[in-house]
Parts: structure tokens; sequence; C-alpha cells
């Protein structure tokens, strides 16, 4: 089935059409809630009422642009209203940190699925703001709007995030070479 019908189903509540897109994309978007919320249970709560945002809002995709992008906005919006609802909104810094030039590790691949690991065990604002950045693609003006942050404390608590990954890969006895390419 084409994904315009299965869309046009869907707003005719057609609950076949309903599941099958759920299937088609539970999994990404549920990756999403696993990266920003702090655990497993809140992720889960977040994927339900992330799905009810779209089937609720499905109408208002105007076939612009990407549809799994413009539901991935709105899994991302509901997990931060969630947090916002619950309170676990993290507390950010907006001073600046200089730029580190400590690249005296030799350089190895890591997979995705490690730095991921060390994501997941990051503080939850640090967390957040890495995830919005340099998984999902959000730049920092548009992390500062969703957020209600500045850019300049965007980009601060993404570079902080960035130097306790590379905290956490050294604890870890991975090595550092990750942010290189930037």
């Amino acid at each position: 089935m084409e994904q315009g019908q299965l869309i046009e189903l869907c707003l005719q509540q057609d609950r076949k059409a309903q599941y099958k897109l759920y299937n088609q994309y539970s999994k990404i978007l549920y990756n999403i809630c696993m990266r920003i919320m702090p655990d497993i249970s809140y992720a889960s709560d977040m994927m339900q009422e992330g799905f009810l945002e779209i089937f609720q809002k499905l109408d208002r995709f105007d076939g612009r642009g990407s549809f799994e992008g413009w539901m991935k906005k709105l899994m991302v919006n509901t997990c931060i209203d969630g947090l916002r609802r619950n309170k676990k909104m993290p507390v950010y810094y907006t001073e600046t940190i200089p730029e580190s030039k400590d690249n005296n590790d030799e350089e190895q691949i890591i997979n995705v699925d490690s730095i991921l690991k060390v994501v997941d065990i990051l503080p939850q604002g640090y967390k957040m703001i890495f995830t919005l950045y340099a998984i999902e693609g959000y730049d920092h003006e548009e992390i500062g709007e969703i957020l209600g942050i500045s850019e300049q404390t965007s980009k601060s608590q993404y570079h902080r995030a960035k130097i306790k990954i590379r905290e956490l890969i050294k604890e870890l006895k991975i090595k550092d070479k990750i942010f290189d390419n930037e």
C-alpha cells in the first residue's frame, strides 16, 4: 500500500491502517523516545502519547517534506513536553567553554552502538541536546526554540556533552577519535 493511501485510510479512522502505520514507524520513533527520555517507562509512555498526537494531527501533514521527518518532529516535541510536564527538564549552564585540542590518542573506529550506549548514560540535559543536534539533525537555533533556551546555551551544552562522552569513552577504555570530523 502506498504511503498516501495509508495516510488517507488513517484519516478515515481505519484501525488496520493505523496499526500498519504504527508497525511501519514504531521502531524508528521508539528509538527517538529512548534517546531523549530518562528511562524505558518514560520512553514507552511518550511513544504512546506521540502516536496519539500523530493520529490526531495527521490532517495537518500537507505532503510537503518527509512524512517520517514530520512524525519524528512530533515525537521529539511530545518527549520534550512530557519532560516539562514531569519537571524532568535539565538545568542548563550558559557560560561558554573553549574547544578542547587534546587529540593525542591513537585513532580507532568506534561503532554506533558503542556511542549510543555512552550517550544513553549522559546526564539528561546533555543527552537531550546531543541527541537533537547530532542524531536528529536539529540546528542549535531550532533546539533553542524547542527547549526555550538560547542558541548559545544549546551550543554550550552540546560541547559539554561531547566532553562528557569523551570522558566516558576513556573510562570504558574506548579510544577518543569520535568527533574529529566536525
